[in-house]
This record gives structure tokens, sequence and C-alpha cells, in this order.
């Protein structure tokens, strides 16, 4: 399959172009390797790169005002999300977390960040008068669920900095990650948290691939239940803002997954997204859409593959690698050539599919393709 050929099909039924010669717009900059915690649906190795190696502030600062300068994107329409393993794991990550963030507003850019949120009253005191533009906390669910998924005593950590963050905070979300383990008792907690004062979630289906924990994998039809019984909550409670985002991969049987959502309800802005109602949004979320509209950061200023970043292996060989502080020389998408790979091996059946438009032939797992195949 050819780059071209995906490029005429998406204009033909209006979805984003593949635009390899543009850079992303959106930044997801991971600034450590460290963590407090050791959940159960982590992917990531326990073993981290030399401290030293990180990107310092300064630098970070200044490859952000390069990166305002990109691109035919105003500095108004690019993001920057900045994670970590933990962003707030010590006080080293929380100045850096804060420098990034300072830059980024400096620079009309909208940035924030994704925290477990045990850290959050640290930052607080450190830091009283920052306001990020968004802020993520991640929980899995009410004490007894968060803390077999995360360790015991730290839900009670997390909720005395996310008690903290709803004074401050405008734009905050709740995110939680749909596992096995959590996924009956979602529906109760987020009524509490809705008691509580937050009208804004995230949920995430699981990403498999080269590491999935025994026990924490949903079935299908629990995670269209789950998008029911949320969609029904979002209404009664009056929510601002509930977002699934959903990964092909992670589903059994994908396609079944897009007919029941009812696929005709969809728009398009970077990713493709189904609208359930005004307030709640399914997002399809597929490695080339996200090479396409945004690129990844490791803590040492590498652009990398969410693979890479986890397993480390780009270390091995920095000499190749693309910087960001060198994003001002960049002629292109740093991801150019995994975009063309991917569409490169996009099954020509998957274009006579209604479920191509959501995972654009990215699902390794498609019963479709996998039936056809064997023909």
């Amino acid at each position: 399959m050819k780059i071209e050929d995906l490029e005429r099909f998406q204009a033909t039924k209006r979805l984003p172009k593949t635009f390899i010669e543009e850079i992303p717009n959106l930044v997801a900059a991971v600034i450590n390797r460290e963590c407090n915690l050791n959940c159960k649906h982590c992917d990531w190795p326990l073993k981290h790169s030399v401290h030293e190696e990180y990107l310092s502030s300064q630098d970070w600062n200044s490859s952000i005002k390069n990166f305002s300068l990109t691109g035919s994107k105003k500095k108004k329409d690019k993001t920057i999300v900045i994670s970590g393993r933990e962003p707030l794991y010590d006080q080293d990550s929380r100045e850096k977390l804060m420098s990034v963030l300072a830059s980024s507003r400096a620079q009309g850019i909208y940035a924030g960040f994704i925290t477990n949120g045990i850290n959050l009253p640290f930052l607080f005191k450190e830091y009283p008068n920052f306001i990020p533009d968004f802020m993520d906390i991640s929980l899995e669910g009410p004490k007894e669920i968060n803390d077999q998924i995360r360790g015991a005593g730290f839900f009670e950590k997390a909720m005395a900095g996310f008690k903290l963050a709803l004074q401050k905070v405008e734009k905050l979300f709740i995110s939680i990650t749909v596992t096995a383990i959590n996924i009956q008792a979602i529906p109760s907690f987020i009524q509490d948290m809705v008691h509580l004062g937050v009208k804004q979630f995230v949920f995430h289906s699981l990403v498999p691939g080269e590491f999935v924990a025994p026990g924490i994998q949903t079935e299908d039809d629990d995670f269209l239940e789950m998008i029911k019984k949320i969609k029904q909550l979002a209404d009664k409670l009056k929510l601002e803002q509930v977002i699934f985002d959903l990964y092909p991969p992670s589903f059994k049987n994908f396609p079944r997954i897009i007919e029941e959502i009812k696929p005709e309800e969809l728009f398009v802005d970077n990713y493709i997204v189904m609208s359930l109602a005004q307030n709640v949004f399914v997002r399809f979320v597929n490695l080339l859409e996200s090479y396409t509209v945004s690129f990844l950061v490791s803590p040492e200023g590498y652009v990398v593959t969410p693979l890479e970043m986890r397993m480390i292996d780009y270390l091995k060989n920095k000499e190749n690698r693309q910087h960001i502080q060198n994003i001002l020389a960049w002629d292109g998408n740093p991801y150019a050539n995994e975009i063309i790979k991917l569409a490169k091996n996009i099954s020509d059946i998957c274009f006579e599919q209604k479920c191509f438009k959501f995972c654009l032939g990215q699902n390794s797992f498609c019963p479709i393709t996998k039936k056809r195949r064997k023909k």
C-alpha cells in the first residue's frame, strides 16, 4: 500500500491526511523514568537510564521555544503534555516540570501534565502560585481497588493531592486505565468523584504489546457495557467532558466494537473521534495517526517511539537519533519513515471495511484480515 493511496482514500472519506512533511503540533515530553508506584497494568520496565543524561531545564526551554517556531501551526494550536513515569517524583523533577510549563506558556503553547497525584502537596507548597492549563490525575477506582492496583496507602495520598488540585486547577481530569480489576467499580467511583467536584474524566483501554500482566485484560462486552453506563451517568450528572481513549489492539474484535458504538456519529480533530453525546466522546488512537499529529520526547531529549521509550534501546545508538534541540533543522515529521512503513503494511482488505477509518489498518489482532489471509 502506497502512502499516496492512503492519502487519496482519506481525502475521499473525509479523514485526516497524513501530512508527513509537517512537524507534529503536539509534544509528549517525558521528563524522567522514576516513579513512586508499581502499578499492575504498567508496562514500563523497572530499569531506567542514567539520571545525568536527562535533558536539563535550560535545554528543554530552548527546545520549546524552537518548537513554537516550527511548522505551519500557530502557537495557540500547539500543545505540550508533560509526563514521566512520574513528573513529580522528586524535587529535581518538580523543578523541571515547572520550568517546562513556564517556558511553554511563555511561548503561548497550551501546556499541562499527567501525574499520579501522590506528590502534589509538595508541588503546591514549593510553587504556590502556579496554575497549569490542565492537569490529569490518574486513579484506578475506590480505595480498595486503587490500592490493589497501585499499592497499599496510595489512594489516601493521591486524594490529598487531588483535593488541593481541585481548588486551583480549572481543567482537571481524572484518568482511569480500564482493567478487569476495576471495570465493574468504575460507574460508582465516578459518582463518588463527581460529589467531590470532578466534572471531567478520561478512560484508557489497555495497550497490549510486549507486556500485559495476567488477569487484567477486559472482555469486549464488559467494556461496551461500561461505556453505556458511563454515557448515562454523564447525562444524569451533567459532566462537562468524558473521553474514552480506545486503542484498536486492546480488543479481541475491534470491528465489532465499531459496530456496537455506532460509527456514523463521528468527526475528525487530530484523532478520529465519535461523539456519543454533547459531552461524551470516543477517541480512537493508533500509531499511524499518533505519529502524524504528535511526537514523543524521551527524558534525554530524543524523539522515540512508545516501545523505544519503555525499553530504552535508543540509548545504544544515540548518534543516529533525532534530538529535540535540533527541531529547527528538521525538514519534516521525524516519524516520516515509520508513517510510510505503517501505511505500506495496510492490507487492501481493510479498505473495504467500515472499521478502517478508525484503526487505519493498525489492528494486528483484527479478525477480518486474519480470516481473509487464511484464504
